[in-house]
Parts: C-alpha cells; structure tokens; sequence
C-alpha cells in the first residue's frame, strides 16, 4: 500500500484499486487497510461464489470473478484499474497489467499463480504504468518501523483480521484447501 501512494495513489483522488487474492492471506488484510486508510473504490478478484460476501464484509465496494478478467489477448485492454494490489502473480498479474490506467501502478507480492510474467513493454511506455516488487524479507528497519507503527495506530484492524489457527497435523487439509480455493484469511499454526 505504501508502495501505491509513493507512486501516486491517494484517497484525495479516489481511484479503481483492484486486489487479487482479495480472501487470501494477505489479500484480505489488504482489503481491510485500503478500507479503513478512507478508499472506497476496492475491487476484488475472487473465484468461488461463496468469497463475494466475504470480501465486501472487508471493505471491497465490488469484485471481479476471475473468468471475467479475460484473457492475454492485446498488449493494451481498456483501462479500468487506476492501482492494483497483485497477491497472485503469473497469468492473473499478466492479464491485469494491459488494464492498468496511464500513469497507473501495480504492486506484486505474491506468486501464488506463478511466476512467470507473459507481457510488453507497451503498457510501460504507452501507459506509463510502473511496476513495484515488495519484498517483506530485506526491508530495511527503518522502513519497517515506519509500517508497523501505521499498523498498530491508524491502520489497526487486528480486531477484525480473518485468522485461522490450526494445528501441525490438519497442515496438509489447509494446504488442499488453499490450492482449491476454499481457504480464507491467515492461517497460524498453533504449535
């Protein structure tokens, strides 16, 4: 999220978000800070029907079934995300990529669909658009200290975060589900 507003993204503005993985890990808690942080036009990328009602309980304003993303046909689609928060990566992040906005951002962090990337550069030089890879294992302290604090203060949704515990021995039923789309949340093993 920091990375999008160094890059532009604002609630002055109010633009199209899109967050893929949006009832995942760390979609969901996505969905919850650009909610809470005052941006109202969060789309969400589900796949089940049972994920709608969840992911406008976490702020989403509207989602986007993954089927209706289409296909990677054009290096340019019609622009309708002005921002997007990318946990999946692979064909999901390759299809969004032409649908971003000029001057628009995506940021990944995830890659959950894979980890190729099939794209142009014409959305980067007709569009403007940037790139932003977020790594969470080399940030530097004084970066983290900064997001840590918004989290614990202004950004605090510690209350309403969709966590599962389990334990070591239910790991491989949680990991089916996640590969079948029916998990939600964290999960935390519970040792």
């Amino acid at each position: 999220i920091m990375a999008l507003q160094e890059n532009g993204m604002s609630t002055k503005n109010q633009p199209n978000i899109l967050v893929t993985g949006s009832t995942g890990g760390v979609g969901s808690i996505a969905i919850q800070l650009l909610s809470k942080i005052g941006y109202n036009n969060i789309f969400a990328l589900v796949r089940k029907d049972h994920q709608v009602d969840i992911a406008k309980s976490l702020g989403a304003a509207d989602v986007i079934f993954a089927n209706e993303l289409g296909e990677l046909k054009k290096p340019l689609n019609k622009q309708k995300y002005d921002f997007v928060l990318d946990t999946v990566g692979g064909d999901v992040a390759s299809v969004i990529i032409p649908q971003i906005s000029y001057g628009g951002s995506m940021s990944m962090c995830g890659n959950a669909g894979g980890i190729k990337l099939t794209t142009t550069v014409l959305p980067f030089i007709l569009r403007g658009i940037n790139l932003l890879g977020i790594d969470s294992v080399n940030v530097p302290i004084n970066k983290r200290k900064v997001i840590w604090y918004e989290i614990a203060n202004e950004w605090n949704i510690s209350q309403t975060t969709l966590v599962n515990e389990i334990t070591l021995d239910t790991l491989p039923e949680k990991i089916e589900a996640i590969k079948n789309g029916q998990h939600l949340g964290r999960t935390i093993i519970k040792y």
